[in-house]
């Protein structure tokens, strides 16, 4: 029994750039495969059409050798589009990418109706990627990647096409965030577009991973071309971000550089103008607009939110809303965005859910349409898309659903005779706000559009519509709706329009009814550590979205500083060029209703403050890494080591010894056979040289030397369901011992040196009554002075607490809950030379203003009683997310004082000494 062969053997389909290709720069091919004939696969007769035909330009090659190798070579030549076996069909052939039986979205969809019922491709669509990136050498991705073939065929580090990006030759990486915390590749724009975090991937592999490839899975437009913007980065925790810039300079390249369809998978949560202002032209040159709907609340993310989006929500396997799916009444579409499987980094597969993989359906469809339909405006694509939906929620469109989930069916039938449709609100805009009236300017066109109707509904998801305009099809729709009587509310404008075949299409925008200025409440300023600067910040909230600023005064000059964001929520930091001296300010909120509060004038005395750099010097380098708390010498040589668990993607690695020569380098003296992250050093063992204690998933293991190995390599102890853990003398008997968070229980093991044998000897409670996590790290100390030594832990519920050892027992004896996370903690020195000793927590709190980052409130205390502690003093730090973090006290700079030091994920140090001078390192 003989398999059914893929492709006609003896020849290859190629399309090249030219209709009359020089043939003579391809002799090498020729000989290689045995080219025996290049002819048109089409004579001019035959390629008459209304449309230019696009097939003109392909050649059949007759030749001796394997189609599948020939093809490939070809494909790599500048002056060939695309190069391909003929590929032999059945009678309603299911794909024979082996994971396609897993893909139940494109059976939701209908995809094989649809495949089956498109017709001729007449143009190849470009759909550009906005994202984390794409792993171009995927073998599911990278025959479907568009290649620039100027650049491709061009000279290296030359801009051979003159766009302004050199060798620009499957798109480009527009990812520059020095500002933030990331990892991997966020610092500089380059031509290299791969994928770091796979996000991107998944969503390139559903729009148009191949398909009939014996491999992977198929995509829903197999046949489009794939162009990879990177524009995010990675942060610390494994979270990526794209910063607002990034993503506008990405729309921009696609635009110019020929994408027909533009996927962005990311949202935020506010309306901000630089993204309307790129996105309004995207949609202006004719580039459809695909945005995921978000994975939170009842308010769609941006851009979704943007009217010149196809917003879309997901539906899981049952076409039932997904529980994560966020609504409004902007949602245009939903698709399947539950379990989806997709492509992943390093020709892998897996599966996601969000709203992040039902808008890739949603622009795979598009690719689809614009491939058979290139006359079809963007306002067409998306009306066709929604007359072709099925509706799933109450009649009508609604605020879960939309218009509906596409029917792949339905869509076959109406593709190739639909017209061209315009369904459109063009003003106001989406969340516009007035006080007296609203002037309202729409367009209702096509030749299956019998009439309109223009209504509005009261509240954020109307169920009762009032009519306000009706009438034949139109252009120019103007109407002028006086709102002088009614009260503040949130208003949907829903625009519809009848078709022939009875089907219902809508457009709709939420706007707002505000008659008075916006109220400015939860006013704060202050001091904050930014950067390497303490600049001055403030920060406030309005009860309507409004556009906030600072207007203020310095000497004689006067300036005005805006977000650049319509949001509930407000910051602004004043410039740190100004000089030193008295400012004066108002806080300002621009209500959408163009009304604006003024909040009374504030003033202060500034002082610019930069932290110096200076005043350390490289002692050397080493690989990135996770480090224990301390270096040591743990061969007794005099020459101090450090231990390092190099960084690896989610995983344990082995544990290096490097150790510092005189000359300043580190030689890598000792490679552990277990994986596992080194924490702590201390002498447990007693016995003259430093244990190295290890931790993996809630494993403790405490290494010891051995006869023959100088280095921490043997297991002395070891116990499950704990992780962390520092070294310390709690009891006084001059043996550290080993304080280390349970895992499974709220509670800290005190792990003791009995003589004999290691072993945990008390459990201490977590007196708390959160649900927060312990942090990893304790600190030990007399805090009061009371001769008896406190252990302080605090937890993710921002809760701080003390046990004290006293007589042989362990005291609880003082608790204080907190707000934010209050892992991080440090001190147990003097750090102000006042003869008491202070601790430092780092609260962590989500920034609201701003949800990309984080900050800290930092926080220093000391005893003013036994048993009774109190803050000091305090500072914010912003740009701090919950990983990469840590804080240490020590005399760093040896003047006989205590430091505080801080490293946080910005990967800045700074080291604060109280001795009534602050200092920045």
């Amino acid at each position: 029994m003989h398999a059914q062969p893929a492709y006609s053997p003896g020849q290859i389909l190629v399309k090249f750039r030219s209709a009359k290709p020089v043939l003579s720069q391809f002799n090498d091919l020729s000989e290689r495969y045995g080219v025996t004939a290049i002819e048109p696969l089409f004579t001019p007769r035959s390629a008459k059409a209304v449309y230019p035909h696009p097939l003109t330009w392909v050649y059949r090659v007759r030749l001796s050798g394997d189609p599948a190798e020939a093809a490939a070579d070809y494909a790599l030549r500048p002056d060939v589009v695309y190069a391909q076996p003929n590929y032999l069909f059945t009678h309603q052939q299911v794909p024979n990418d082996p994971r396609y039986s897993d893909q139940h979205g494109l059976q939701i969809l209908d995809w094989e109706i649809l495949q089956q019922n498109l017709g001729p491709i007449r143009e190849q669509v470009i759909v550009a990627i906005i994202d984390s990136g794409v792993d171009y050498n995927h073998e599911d991705l990278r025959d479907n990647i568009w290649h620039n073939a100027a650049e491709a065929g061009g000279a290296s580090g030359v801009d051979d096409d003159g766009n302004g990006y050199i060798d620009d030759i499957r798109g480009w990486d527009f990812t520059h965030a020095p500002d933030l915390p990331g990892m991997g590749d966020y610092l500089n724009r380059d031509n290299d577009p791969q994928d770091e975090s796979a996000h991107g991937t998944r969503v390139a592999g559903i729009v148009a991973a191949a398909a009939n490839n014996n491999r992977g899975i198929a995509g829903i437009a197999p046949n489009a071309q794939l162009m990879a913007l990177r524009a995010g980065l990675r942060r610390l925790g494994g979270i990526g971000f794209l910063e607002e810039d990034d993503i506008a300079a990405a729309i921009l390249y696609a635009v110019e550089n020929g994408a027909h369809v533009i996927n962005m998978s990311l949202g935020g949560p506010e309306r901000t103008f630089i993204l309307g202002d790129v996105i309004q032209y995207a949609h202006a040159q004719g580039v459809v607009l695909v945005a995921s709907a978000g994975n939170s609340g009842d308010e769609l993310g941006y851009p979704a939110g943007n009217h010149y989006t196809i917003a879309v929500g997901a539906v899981n396997s049952s076409d039932r809303l997904a529980g994560f799916s966020s609504t409004g009444a902007s949602l245009d579409l939903v698709a399947p965005g539950v379990n989806i499987l997709s492509t992943r980094l390093n020709n892998r597969y897996a599966s996601g859910s969000g709203t992040s993989f039902s808008a890739p359906h949603i622009s795979g469809l598009v690719a689809l349409i614009l491939s058979r339909r290139p006359d079809l405006s963007p306002h067409s694509v998306r009306n066709l898309l929604i007359a072709s939906a099925i509706d799933l929620g109450p009649p009508g469109h609604d605020n879960e659903y939309g218009a509906g989930r596409v029917s792949g069916a339905q869509l076959a039938t109406r593709l190739s005779s639909f017209d061209s449709l315009t369904v459109a609100i063009q003003a106001p805009a989406n969340d516009q706000g007035e006080e007296t009236a609203f002037d309202i300017r729409a367009s209702v066109a096509g030749a299956q559009v019998t009439g309109y109707r223009l209504s509005y509904g009261l509240g954020h998801n109307p169920h009762t519509w009032i009519r306000l305009a009706e009438g034949l099809p139109s252009l120019d729709i103007r109407h002028t709706w006086d709102i002088s009587t009614f009260a503040n509310s949130d208003v949907v404008l829903r625009l519809e329009a009848d078709l022939l075949d009875g089907a219902v299409v809508e457009d709709r925008v939420r706007v707002a009814i505000e008659k008075a200025a916006p109220s400015i409440t939860s006013l704060a300023c202050g001091d904050v550590l930014e950067g390497d600067r303490l600049v001055f910040e403030c920060r406030w909230q309005t009860d309507q979205r409004a556009h906030g600023g600072i207007a203020y005064r310095y000497g004689a000059d006067f300036d005005t500083l805006y977000t650049g964001l319509v949001q509930n929520k407000h910051r602004v930091v004043l410039p740190h060029t100004l000089p030193a001296g008295v400012v004066t300010f108002h806080v300002l909120a621009d209500g959408e209703n163009n009304i604006r509060a003024v909040h009374p004038a504030q003033t202060i005395d500034y002082v610019p403050f930069r932290v110096p750099q200076n005043g350390f010097s490289e002692m050397g380098t080493l690989p990135d890494g996770f480090l224990p708390d301390r270096a040591s010498d743990f061969d007794r040589d005099g020459r101090l080591e450090i231990a390092l668990m190099p960084y690896v993607s989610g995983s344990y690695g082995p544990v290096h010894i490097y150790e510092r020569q005189t000359d300043g380098t580190f030689t890598d003296e000792f490679q552990s056979d277990e994986r596992f992250l080194p924490w702590a050093i201390g002498d447990i063992t007693n016995d003259g040289t430093d244990d190295l204690l290890g931790v993996t998933y809630e494993r403790l293991v405490l290494f010891t030397d051995s006869f023959s190995n100088p280095y921490p390599s043997q297991v002395e102890f070891e116990q499950r369901d704990t992780w962390g853990g520092d070294f310390a003398d709690v009891d006084g008997d001059s043996i550290p011992d080993i304080i280390a968070r349970s895992g499974g229980q709220r509670g800290i093991r005190v792990i003791r040196n009995l003589g004999s044998v290691i072993r945990e000897e008390t459990f201490l409670t977590d007196p708390s009554q959160g649900t927060g996590d312990l942090g990893p790290r304790f600190v030990v100390a007399d805090f009061d002075r009371d001769e008896q030594r406190e252990i302080l832990a605090g937890d993710a519920d921002g809760d701080l607490w003390m046990y004290e050892y006293r007589a042989g027992i362990y005291v609880q004896t003082w608790y204080l809950p907190g707000d934010g996370d209050a892992r991080w903690i440090g001190g147990g020195v003097d750090l102000d030379d006042d003869g008491l000793v202070e601790f430092a927590v780092a609260r962590a709190y989500t920034d609201t203003y701003d949800p990309s980052n984080g900050f800290w409130e930092l926080e220093i205390y000391s005893a003013r009683a036994p048993d009774t502690y109190a803050r000091e003093w305090t500072t914010r730090i912003n740009g701090v997310v919950t990983m990469g973090n840590g804080i240490s006290a020590g005399d760093v700079d040896g003047d006989g004082l205590a430091d505080l030091l801080l490293l946080f994920a910005q990967r800045s140090q700074i080291t604060i000494a109280r001795s009534g001078i602050r200092r920045w390192v």
